[in-house]
Parts: structure tokens; sequence; C-alpha cells
């Protein structure tokens, strides 16, 4: 089995690191019913022989972007009942913290969520180079078409890059959004008009949004003196004003007590995560009208030093996330359109031909939040290998 995976964001991850457990466990249960001694791997017959991922960015991780201070641009949530974010994070060794103020009971990544992409793709690669699987992960690369040879017992499958290049696989897991998937790339053969109208249907999660992170020396808006004690509850603040911005975020990148795993009390940057809505305004000015907006704001708390700096990804500007359709199902102002939970009784396998889709927008339970990607990817590799 050769693997495509479309994607290098964090369901495509999880596809290639279960795919590669599920080998090593196979070979290792095949190894001790054959012989009382270990029998070596390159000995124990291999069902996946190769698993190559194309990601049309110059970085892995899709939709969970950090700072190089921690603080996210994209993803960030672990919400209460995420089983499977909490276990996979415990597998390769993620730390998660409590949310502080309203969200208490939900958690982040500590040092920002793009830790569990470079862990993940660390695992990959030792993984697979411990089972002598080819494993190859190509940046840069966005995929324009899928071929489909039905002519060939094992239908292979062609894919073509924004290079011209092409790529040969048996099996292709596409965890790119639905909608963008449906608009972008060439099928050959041609999907179904439902199936077409089914994935442009799908929102894409944050598409028409962006995330602002205010960077700061201290978190001062935990120590403003208030009527009911000290500090404010900056997740349940609006604004105000005019401007893009719609909502803020605690997005401090660690705990700031003092412990022994985090060590130092320096170490940890504190943040404000302001969500804008640039569909309501032109791009080049949405970010100078957010920083105004941002100073109008802490003026009235009556904090007047600036902050440190502030970095920004404006989603909508992400060709491989937005698309028009996003911005035509977006009302002026509105937050952004959640996916709707994907059917249960639809297929993820694209007309029976060895594709599937496993994008987080695929999920039945949380389409659009890490847990959903985390899911997804699971359960594609799943269905890889029970085939």
């Amino acid at each position: 089995m050769d693997v495509g995976i479309i994607g290098a964001g964090l369901s495509g991850l999880v596809a290639a690191y279960t795919l590669l457990e599920d080998e090593e466990r196979q070979r290792s249960t095949s190894g001790s019913q054959n012989s009382q001694e270990s029998i070596p791997v390159k000995e124990v017959e291999r069902k996946l022989r190769s698993i190559s991922i194309y990601e049309a960015h110059e970085i892995a991780g899709g939709r969970l972007v950090s700072t190089v201070e921690g603080i996210d641009l994209g993803g960030s949530w672990v919400f209460d009942g995420f089983k499977e974010t909490e276990q996979l994070c415990g597998e390769v060794g993620i730390q998660l913290m409590r949310h502080p103020s309203r969200y208490s009971n939900d958690s982040r990544i500590v040092g920002g969520a793009r830790k569990l992409i470079e862990r993940l793709c660390k695992r990959i690669s030792i993984l697979a180079q411990r089972l002598n699987i080819r494993y190859e992960l190509h940046l840069s690369s966005r995929v324009k078409s899928i071929e489909v040879n039905l002519q060939s017992p094992a239908k292979s499958i062609s894919l073509t890059v924004e290079t011209k290049r092409t790529f040969e696989c048996t099996h292709v897991l596409m965890t790119v959004p639905p909608r963008v998937a449906a608009e972008s790339i060439t099928f050959s053969p041609p999907l179904s008009s439902k199936l077409l109208h089914q994935m442009k249907s799908q929102n894409t999660w944050m598409s028409s949004m962006g995330k602002i992170a205010f960077i700061y020396s201290t978190p001062w808006w935990r120590l403003l003196s208030t009527a009911n004690g000290v500090g404010i509850d900056i997740d349940s603040m609006r604004p105000g004003g005019t401007g893009p911005i719609v909502q803020f975020m605690d997005a401090t990148s660690g705990p700031t007590e003092l412990n022994e795993d985090m060590g130092e009390k320096d170490s940890v940057t504190y943040a404000i995560v302001a969500f804008v809505a640039p569909d309501v305004y032109e791009h080049d000015a949405c970010i100078g009208q957010a920083v105004q907006q941002m100073k109008s704001f802490t003026k009235r708390l009556g904090y007047l030093d600036p902050p440190k700096k502030f970095e920004y990804k404006l989603w909508m500007k992400d060709e491989d996330i937005f698309k028009a359709l996003d911005g035509a199902s977006s009302q002026s102002g509105a937050y952004y359109d959640h996916p709707r939970s994907w059917d249960s009784n639809s297929t993820l396998e694209l007309e029976n031909n060895n594709i599937w889709l496993c994008g987080t927008e695929t999920d039945t339970r949380n389409p659009g939040y890490i847990e959903g990607a985390v899911r997804v990817g699971r359960k594609s590799a799943q269905n890889l290998i029970c085939r």
C-alpha cells in the first residue's frame, strides 16, 4: 500500500502517525507469533510500503499556526470532552494547561498548538525510519489534479502538483477542506454533481476570519483592580468602537505559576489574541484598524502602555483555506460560519476509488475543531488498515 496524503495539517499527520503505529504493532504481533525471538523488521511482510504527504505551504501544520513565542494564530482549543486530542497529546508528550477565566474547564497546549505538529512530524520520521518505510514530506507542493487509472488492477492514482510533477500511489487521503478540494482540484474521472455540491456546501472553519496576537510584558488585564477584586476576564470583554475586532482571548503561552515542569516564569509569553472579521474591511486596512481599536480598548481600561509587538494571520488571504463561497456565505460583520456536522450516512470514500475525505470539516461530531481533525485522521487511517 502506497499512501498519498494531501495536506500536512493535523488530520494528515495524525493519519500518517496512525498508519505507522499500526504497521509497527502488526509486525510485532507477527514476529511474536512466528518465533520466540524477535524477527527483524525487514523480514516481516509489509502491508504499508510508503507514505508521501503533499503540502501546499512552506511548512507543515495547516491551521495550527503559532508565533515563535507559542501564541496561537489558528486552532487552539482542547475543549472539555475532547478525549481523542487529550489521548494523542499524552502519547506524544504534549502538556495541556487549563484556560483561565470562564473557560476554566477547557485547555490549550503549553507553548502553542504548533508544538503538537512538531512532535507528530518527529514521531512520524522516527517510526518510518525504524520500520524501513519510505516517507516523504513534499512542501510547497499544491496538488492540482487527481487521476485514477481505472484500467489498472489496483486502481493506481496519479497526483499532479502545481509544478507539473506527478506522483503515483494506491490510496489517497485528502485532508484539505472539502470546499477547497472541490474548487481547486481536478478529478478524473469527475466527481458526481451530488458529491461536489455536498463538498462545496460545507463551510470551512475560520476561513473568513483572522487572529491578531498582541504581546505584552505583563498580563496587565489579570492585575487590574475591579469592583469584584483583581483582574478582568478578557475573554468576556467586547472591544466596542469601530473596527474589525469582534472577540478577545487570553492567549498567554503557558501557566504563570512556577513549577518544575515549566521552569522559570520568564519563559511564559503574555498575550491577548483578537479575532477579526476582515471581510468587513479591505485587507490592507484591517490590521491598522484593529491596532487602533485595541489601543482605544486598553485606554478605556486604564492601561496606556503599547504592546511589545503584534503578529497576525488573516485566513481569508490564504488561498488554501478561503474560497469565494466562504465570503458569499458569510454575513457582513459575522464572526464566522461554523461547519455543519458531516452526514454520518455519507461515505468519505470518493466514488469508491480509494480516495478518502478526511479533513476536520468531515467529522460527524466536532467539524472544524482540533478534535475533529484528530478523529478523522484516526478514522481514515483505520479505513485503510481494515481494507
